[in-house]
C-alpha cells in the first residue's frame, strides 16, 4: 500500500521480498513430506533471498547481477534434480540450493563492505551487511542441519531475527 501511494520503487522491491518470503514459508510448510520434497521446498528460498539482495543493492550505486544469479539458481535446480534420488547424504543433495540461496547475500555483503566507498557506508548499512552475511551462513544450516532433530529449536529464532533486521537500510521518503 505504501508503494501505491508513493510510487517509490524501493518500496516495491521491499514488498516483493516480503511477499516472496511469506510464500516461501507457506511452500516450505507444505513440503515437509519426503526428503526430496523438503529439499525442493527449500529451493524456493532462492527467490526471496535473491529479492533481498536486489532490494539491498538498490541502496548502492551497483547493479544487481541477475545475469549471474538466475543461471546459478537454474544450475542448482538441475544438479539437485540429477542427484536427488542417489543414495547419498542429505547434505550433498541440499548443497546446490544452499549455495544458490547464499550467493545473492554474499554478493550484497561484498558490495556493502568492499565495493562501496567507505565514506558512503552508514553504520546501519554495515550492520545490515553483517546480518546479511549471517543469513548467508544460515542458508547452509539447511543443508548441514535440517535433518537434525534439535535444529528447529534454534532455526526458527534465527529466521525470525533476520526477517526483522534486514530491511530497510536507509530512510525512504
Amino acid at each position: 500500500m505504501i508503494y501505491f501511494s508513493s510510487k517509490n520503487t524501493d518500496y516495491l522491491k521491499i514488498s516483493l521480498f516480503w511477499i516472496s518470503l511469506i510464500l516461501n514459508f507457506v511452500i516450505q510448510a507444505a513440503t515437509q513430506g519426503s526428503e526430496a520434497a523438503i529439499i525442493y521446498g527449500f529451493g524456493f528460498a532462492i527467490l526471496p533471498l535473491s529479492l533481498l539482495g536486489y532490494a539491498s543493492i538498490s541502496f548502492t550505486d551497483q547493479k544487481y547481477p541477475w545475469k549471474t544469479i538466475t543461471p546459478t539458481a537454474l544450475v542448482s535446480f538441475i544438479i539437485t534434480t540429477l542427484i536427488i534420488d542417489l543414495p547419498i547424504h542429505f547434505t550433498i543433495k541440499a548443497l546446490p540450493f544452499a549455495v544458490a540461496a547464499a550467493l545473492p547475500l554474499l554478493y550484497t555483503f561484498y558490495i556493502y563492505m568492499f565495493k562501496k566507498r567507505t565514506s558512503q557506508i552508514t553504520p546501519l548499512m554495515k550492520f545490515h551487511a553483517i546480518v546479511v552475511l549471517l543469513l548467508a551462513i544460515h542458508t547452509f544450516n539447511f543443508a548441514f542441519f535440517r535433518m537434525e532433530p534439535d535444529a528447529q529449536l534454534w532455526g526458527w529464532p534465527v529466521a525470525v531475527s533476520y526477517t526483522h533486521l534486514t530491511l530497510p537500510t536507509k530512510r525512504i521518503v
